[in-house]
């Protein structure tokens, strides 16, 4: 079994009939192929540096534009695992003058709603909403017509992108 880095847009495992082998191609035993295949299912990526072919985690190793394999710096790993956890807590919270709000809450039968679209409709100024430090504490705050006006920038925000 052979592992291939860049050829024709792909990288993968041929056997050693393929008639496309050459130097830059590493031997790997069936083995290793299969530990390759049974990291890969966990969430780690194959990687192909420095001779060798191993599984890593994600984040670590990058393609560059000549179609090889580059390590990242701790630093460079920790800025693109910041971005990704701020990506996703900006994809469940927004933020108001009141704190961060969820956009999904389930209401008192169990329902899972959204903030935007089911309960800012209903919101009054001096109505009693729960809203998130970046840390997840909760705190009861109430409405105001800032917090409202807010919340329907956030929609138009949502909808059209930066308003």
């Amino acid at each position: 079994m052979f592992y291939y880095g860049y050829v024709v847009d792909s990288y993968g495992f041929v056997d050693e009939t393929d008639s496309r082998i050459d130097e830059s191609f590493i031997e790997i035993s069936d083995e290793k192929h299969q530990q390759l295949l049974e990291e890969n299912a966990t969430g780690k990526i194959i990687v192909s540096y420095n001779g060798e072919v191993f599984t890593a985690e994600p984040d670590y190793y990058y393609i560059d534009e000549n179609h090889q394999w580059q390590q990242r710096t701790q630093a460079e790993v920790d800025d693109i695992r910041r971005q990704k956890e701020e990506n996703e807590f900006n994809k469940q919270f927004f933020n108001t003058s009141l704190g961060y709000v969820k956009r999904k809450y389930t209401n008192k039968t169990g329902e899972v709603k959204d903030f935007l679209s089911d309960a800012l409709p209903l919101l009054q100024a001096g109505v009693q909403v729960l809203t998130y430090t970046r840390e997840l504490q909760q705190n009861k705050v109430t409405a105001t017509e800032q917090f409202i006006n807010e919340c329907k920038q956030q929609v138009l925000i949502d909808f059209y992108g930066e308003v």
